[in-house]
């Protein structure tokens, strides 16, 4: 407990040495790259994390690190028009293991599409998800293909197409996922339903209850 205390306290320090920094400082990117960093570990809100990264735009944009968070809080905060422009209209160095790009700009239309569909913007949620779809991902990422199939199937349902929903659906179930990517695992169960084939639907989302049981011991799942 007393270990934990010292270690809050010292994150409070640095965060506050940060933003006096910041203050004293707004033209050091690497400065606004470091604070937002720690607001990260520090569970601080994105609005709060956006608000900053915005206010000083123009200095995040000097350092690619520094407006990829920016796009990355613009997301996170429902702002997915600003944060596809800054993605695409920048440069972004990608390195092995890094996903950040990848993953903001794959939310950025996946959230956007939803946002359009849920207005009745069919074609224009279509449009958010194919691209999605388009996006050459890498060896980590393809299992999500199973989620952008099931949406773009949902979207040519929506829109009374029902051989390209169904073509779609059938997509997402060819999707090679492993048993654990649980997100993905549900898009196929999504998808059995889709095409009628309920008892196997069943018997995917019964095999995720049971294996979230046995990683947390508890019936919590099962219960809510």
């Amino acid at each position: 407990s007393t270990l934990s205390s010292s270690s809050a306290a010292s994150d409070v320090y640095k965060r506050q040495s940060y933003e006096n920094a910041v203050a004293c400082n707004s033209k050091d990117p690497r400065l606004l790259f470091e604070i937002d960093e720690l607001y990260e570990k520090n569970k601080v809100a994105p609005e709060k994390r956006y608000a900053l990264l915005n206010n000083n735009h123009e200095t995040a944009r000097l350092r690619s690190e520094s407006l990829l968070r920016e796009a990355t809080c613009a997301m996170q905060i429902g702002k997915y028009d600003e944060a596809l422009e800054i993605l695409l209209n920048n440069s972004f160095p990608q390195f092995e293991g890094g996903r950040e790009m990848q993953d903001t700009y794959l939310n950025s239309f996946v959230m956007r599409g939803l946002e359009h569909f849920r207005a009745g913007r069919y074609n224009e949620a279509l449009r958010d998800y194919q691209t999605a779809l388009a996006y050459p991902v890498g060896r980590w990422g393809r299992s999500r293909w199973a989620q952008f199939y099931y949406l773009a199937g949902s979207a040519y349902e929506a829109l009374d197409r029902a051989d390209e929903a169904n073509e779609n659906f059938e997509k997402a179930l060819a999707v090679d996922i492993s048993d654990r990517d649980n997100e993905s695992v549900y898009y196929h169960g999504l998808a059995l339903k889709k095409l009628r084939r309920e008892n196997e639907a069943g018997k995917v989302f019964a095999e995720q209850l049971s294996r979230a049981q046995q990683e947390t011991g508890s019936e919590f799942f099962r219960q809510f």
